[in-house]
């Protein structure tokens, strides 16, 4: 498949979901909140031969925008739209196609989301294309009859601007940004219904469906059920009179406790995206914790160490050089969940 170095559009990431869904490969979706975090993972994806998409939540937004600043949707959605227009930029660079979405929009902040529909229109009208390539909507918390309707309205006006629109059915459990979840199961009939609904308006959706998923590393057992999602599958193509495998593009959220094998029965089964934060969070901060072991004795003053008093420290902690071996630590987390994605070399 032939794909530009940039950020693709939500039309480019639907076309790429049918490839990845005929070779069961999924791709991994990593939630940044700086320019280097996003580098990080524009790195791993020019080393993968791969396309990477690459999210901020509302939290990683306000980090980027800087938390001196109040907590306010505008705020938050003006630091993800810095994150989406770096991202613009340099994504040529690395000569890699890039899908920029954001992360877990719960009830309580789809004023943030509003903010970013009304950047992608202003985009959009100037352009002819959205910023972002797609959003998500978490309203899993919510029952069906509230969620629903809003679904229905925001994946209109996605569609309207060439954008995906993600939603979630069944709780995620653990913690994200600060939202608590209780790991569930998805109802198949439910699914169905909602595919039913969604489809009368357009197709570019992708569904986040649970499975015992949990955010997070914790300790003790998880049952993950992928069978889940061949289930829901399933009932769709009944119901709707399907004949294709896995009529809906399914997500992956919370990977806790995945075994190998889960996670192959979760690509047999559409999942062409498994988001990644835990784990490039520890990989990325425990590469600082490690340099900082290994420097302590240039790090106590800014003049003088052990081997020479009157030396300068400045070359150990200039911010740049800390920083530039966590984002290499990232990039190589990043680069593990490539391979077990079957997601490498996906650009031929």
């Amino acid at each position: 498949m032939n794909l530009p170095a940039g950020v693709l559009t939500g039309q480019q990431w639907q076309e790429l979901n049918v490839i990845l869904k005929e070779k069961k490969a999924a791709l991994p979706a990593v939630c940044v909140s700086s320019t280097g975090t996003a580098n990080a993972a524009m790195a791993a994806a020019a080393e993968a031969n791969s396309p990477i998409i690459i999210l901020a939540s509302f939290g990683g937004g306000y980090f980027n925008a800087g938390k001196t600043l109040p907590k306010d949707p505008t705020i938050w959605a003006a630091g993800a739209e810095s994150i989406a227009r770096h991202i613009k930029i340099m994504a040529p660079f690395y000569g890699v196609p890039v899908i920029v979405a954001t992360d877990h929009c719960s009830m309580e902040n789809l004023p943030w989301l509003e903010k970013m529909l009304e950047i992608d229109q202003a985009e959009f009208d100037k352009t002819g294309s959205a910023l972002w390539s797609g959003h998500m909507a978490d309203l899993s918390a919510s029952p069906i009859d509230e969620a629903l309707p809003i679904y229905k309205d925001l994946l209109k006006r996605h569609a309207d601007l060439g954008m995906i629109l993600e939603f979630e059915l069944g709780e995620t459990g653990g913690e994200e940004d600060g939202v608590t979840g209780t790991a569930s199961y998805t109802s198949p009939e439910e699914c169905s219904k909602v595919y039913g609904e969604l489809i009368q308006i357009s197709d570019l959706f992708t569904a986040a469906l649970t499975f015992g998923n949990v955010h997070g590393v914790y300790k003790g057992n998880f049952d993950l059920r992928p069978d889940i999602l061949g289930a829901c599958q399933a009932k769709i193509r009944e119901e709707h009179g399907l004949s294709e495998q896995n009529p809906m593009d399914l997500v992956f959220h919370g990977g806790s406790g995945c075994t190998p094998d889960q996670m192959k029965e979760a690509l047999e089964h559409g999942t062409i995206k498994q988001n990644i934060d835990t784990d490039t969070q520890w990989a990325f901060s425990k590469a600082i914790v490690e340099y900082v072991r290994a420097n302590e004795d240039f790090l106590n003053t800014q003049v003088g160490n052990s081997s020479d008093p009157d030396a300068p420290n400045k070359k150990k902690y200039d911010p740049r050089v800390v920083l530039s071996g966590a984002e290499k630590a990232m990039t190589a987390r990043i680069l593990e969940s490539y391979g077990w994605l079957n997601g490498l070399n996906v650009l031929g």
